[in-house]
């Protein structure tokens, strides 16, 4: 899918009261998951245990 396709399909599931912001964040949220997608696709991600590591600072007090 093109981006002109995502924007539009964006737009179709936005109400036509929606606001400049609300087309704005709903399109950050989607490239940021096609992104992340994109990049589990390719391996680049943390393991459970990595991730469980990386946080430990912040969950264990």
């Amino acid at each position: 899918m093109n981006a002109k396709q995502i924007v539009e399909n964006v737009l179709k599931q936005l109400p036509d009261t929606c606001s400049i912001e609300d087309v704005q964040y709903r399109l950050y949220v989607v490239e940021t998951l096609r992104q992340r997608v994109e990049m589990a696709d390719q391996g680049d991600f943390a393991s459970q245990e990595e991730a469980e590591k990386r946080m430990e600072k912040w969950l264990m007090r």
